[in-house]
């Protein structure tokens, strides 16, 4: 069945089973195929900002269809979003009259060791944009960078803040918006040296349901992180699931700690979800669970051709997949948000896929999804490889990382690797939207070494405090070249992350629509 896909304004990338996609595009499907659709939150066209107002079918910003019987068109419609209303003080405190006052399209700025204007000095003073902006309802994770100190507050409230003197860091906080106008303001100030301030936003699921009464429970005992089990085995689930759904429980687990074993008593919630898509944050997943020691387990059976497939799933904290209950995934360990990807050959027919999650305490956080593997066809992001030394030896992980954004502080990227002496390489394939000279930018503590198309553009093998190198090709829009960025970390802090920018693209992370594996 002939299935089109676009937006309006047309050209805004879309996400088909968690795969960036360029719009429009037709496909031939089968009638009764479902698949997992999804528009971002804002979305960046001719240089101007769009939010994301509507599906076509009245669906939410990521929701599941089912191929009909009928030709059909799913179109997410976008609306110009306001800029900011930006005002630029000589002080670190905000205060006196600004300035400068001017509309900033979005939040994206690294001026280095430079400054915003002329007018503005290079260094101890301060910012503060402003907007309404418009929201579809649901729960939304906003992230901020600031070097130094930053400050965001949605509809009057403060959501992060960091008011400290500090290296380029990234701060994250969930909310629940209705739909409408909501106020957004973000405040930043610099002292010396670099000067960095970016904001972004994304809808991460519905609001959350209302918290059950407050129950005293026990404080867990903080306890060292067991070694994930090599072959753990579901507990059968009953009753079966709604076509086209995943069945889903939750148990309350207070002081269980890491890596806790599924109750064999009844689940506390029980409901359908249509996808596995959530960002729960600091909240909870639903009524009578709690925001932190719980488990759960969604369990879906659907008709697969016979293909090579592949699962991908992401934790915060601990995330295992079973496939007509053999082990595919198992990243049973607490961390921060982590995604793991494994290809299983299935046969025709139906095939029933378990997905089991746990939270210990803070972020919590569970994605799943799975594709057909066509050959010829890339999926997105990068390839990451992580050694368990600085000379790329002893390699103990591999996994796909949408984008180079990572700043992990004193930790590390895994559990199974070190917080110090460890090295990363990344691969796969960088496709431009202009044909234009490209820079390429990467933020890094410590080495990093990058080539596109098979040019050495950054060489800085050193041990550096986070530290923004650049190097410039040109490059033809829609044609893909090969990427391999290398990092290293040897103590301290641990930071990496890939940008670009041309006369016609802003100065970003590079996205996931662009990078292919």
């Amino acid at each position: 069945m002939s299935v089109t896909y676009g937006t309006s304004p047309a050209g805004l990338p879309l996400l088909l089973d968690s795969s960036p996609t360029n719009t429009p595009v037709v496909t031939d499907q089968v009638v009764g195929y479902q698949r997992l659709l999804t528009a971002p939150t804002i979305g960046e066209l001719g240089g101007n900002i769009y939010h994301f107002k509507s599906w076509s079918d009245g669906g939410k910003p990521t929701h599941q269809i089912t191929i009909p019987n009928n030709p059909i068109n799913y179109i997410a419609t976008y609306e110009l979003s306001p800029p900011f209303n930006a005002e630029y003080f000589n002080n670190m405190t905000l205060s006196g009259t600004p300035v400068l006052t001017r509309q900033d399209k979005k939040i994206d700025f690294n001026w280095v060791f430079g400054s915003p204007d002329p007018s503005v000095s290079t260094d101890h003073f301060s910012a503060r944009w402003s907007k309404n902006q418009y929201f579809v309802a649901g729960k939304y994770k906003f992230s901020a960078a600031g070097d130094d100190g930053i400050r965001v507050y949605v509809d009057n409230v403060l959501l992060i803040d960091k008011w400290i003197d500090q290296a380029e860091t990234i701060y994250e906080a969930t909310t629940d918006l209705t739909d409408g106008n909501h106020a957004i303001k973000m405040e930043f100030y610099d002292n010396t040296e670099d000067a960095i301030a970016r904001l972004s936003w994304t809808y991460v699921g519905d609001v959350s349901s209302p918290p059950p009464p407050t129950t005293p429970t026990a404080t867990p005992t903080p306890t060292n992180t067991p070694t994930p089990t090599p072959t753990p085995t579901p507990t059968p689930v009953s009753p079966p699931p709604p076509v086209g759904s995943y069945s889903a429980q939750f148990w309350n687990t207070p002081g269980a700690g890491a890596a806790p074993q599924i109750p064999a008593t009844a689940p506390t919630l029980t409901r359908t979800d249509s996808a596995i898509n959530f960002d729960w944050g600091l909240g909870s997943p639903g009524t009578g669970i709690n925001a932190d020691h719980f488990v759960a387990r969604w369990t879906k059976t659907d008709t697969f051709e016979a293909a090579n497939y592949r699962f991908t799933a992401t934790g915060d904290d601990g995330i295992r997949v079973f496939v007509d209950g053999q082990v595919a995934i198992n990243a049973w360990v607490d961390q921060g948000a982590t995604t793991y990807t494994k290809d299983v050959a299935m046969t025709a027919g139906n095939h029933t896929v378990v997905v089991e999650f746990y939270d210990n305490t803070e972020d919590a956080l569970a994605k799943f999804s799975y594709i057909k593997i066509v050959p010829g066809i890339q999926t997105s992001g990068l390839k990451g490889e992580y050694y368990n030394n600085q000379d790329f030896t002893s390699l103990v992980l591999t996994r796909i990382d949408p984008t180079v954004n990572f700043n992990w502080g004193g930790g590390s990227p895994n559990a199974a690797i070190g917080p110090d002496t460890f090295s990363v390489r990344w691969t796969g394939q960088v496709q431009p939207l202009y044909s234009q000279l490209y820079t390429f930018y990467t933020s890094t503590d410590d080495g990093v070494r990058l080539w596109v198309n098979g040019v050495q553009l950054i060489n800085k093998w050193i041990d550096q405090g986070t530290k923004e190198w650049s190097g410039t090709i040109n490059l033809v829009a829609g044609q893909k070249y090969d990427i391999r960025m290398e990092y290293y970390e040897n103590g301290g802090g641990a930071v990496a992350q890939l940008r670009w920018s041309s006369p016609s693209q802003a100065k970003q992370i590079i996205p996931q629509t662009n990078l292919f594996n």
